[in-house]
């Protein structure tokens, strides 16, 4: 399917097999990302796309904050939001899970927002957030082409200060920024932890950074087990 397309409720309920107001629940809890034209909500294939490689494997989303959790101490990040109990179950998880299951559980770590700004505020915009993905200086690590698509972290309260001075603009057909929104964040301003910018990595539409993202994490777990499986 085209990536850059637009579908109705109904074609994305057709593809997905659920109803019309199931695809609008998702559309309304960020599952799926949209466009509205007039008062027509139109569904973005990549979304749909992202929807349909993150579904189909066990166990239900972490919360977003254990999942964010998860994927920080796999980083070998500190996770000060996290209990101590919280901790403890996150590392006896970590320990027997593999890349496709830990990608699913974390699913919903973060409101994701597909915008499109142009030049000048993307330059304002990447001051103020935490870059993730294959952006940039993370393309190296991965061993891939950076990213044509600004992606980064910021808090809720970041973008709504960013929204006041720059024009981001969610119903576009273009997108050039991905932002995701959260309050847990590396406390200094520098790049999201290697495990995050995996996961993001790993539910992409383009092949070559899903294996990036899949095999980065898989490479972060084998880390993690040799460093920790003698706590269990």
């Amino acid at each position: 399917m085209n990536e850059g397309r637009l579908l109705t409720t109904k074609e994305t309920a057709g593809k997905l097999g659920i109803s019309i107001r199931r695809v609008q629940a998702l559309v309304a809890s960020g599952d799926l990302h949209s466009v509205r034209v007039g008062r027509t909500i139109l569904i973005r294939a990549q979304s749909l796309n992202r929807y349909r490689r993150i579904q189909g494997h066990p166990g239900r989303p972490f919360s977003p904050k254990v999942a964010m959790g998860a994927l920080f101490l796999i980083s070998d990040e500190p996770t000060e939001w996290l209990t101590p109990q919280q901790r403890y179950r996150l590392k006896r998880y970590i320990l027997g899970a593999d890349a496709q299951s830990l990608v699913s559980r974390v699913r919903d770590r973060a409101r994701t927002l597909d915008l499109f700004a142009a030049p000048p505020a993307l330059d304002a915009v990447r001051e103020n957030i935490h870059i993730s993905g294959a952006c940039e200086q993370h393309a190296e690590q991965f061993m891939l082409i950076p990213q044509k698509i600004l992606e980064g972290y910021t808090s809720e309260t970041t973008f709504r200060q960013l929204l006041r001075h720059h024009p981001l603009m969610e119903d576009h057909s273009t997108t050039t920024l991905r932002l995701h929104l959260t309050d847990c964040l590396p406390q200094r301003p520098e790049p999201m932890p290697i495990g995050v910018c995996a996961a993001d990595l790993a539910v992409s539409a383009d092949p070559r950074e899903s294996q990036a993202g899949l095999h980065m994490i898989d490479k972060l777990l084998a880390i993690y087990r040799k460093e920790h499986g003698h706590e269990q």
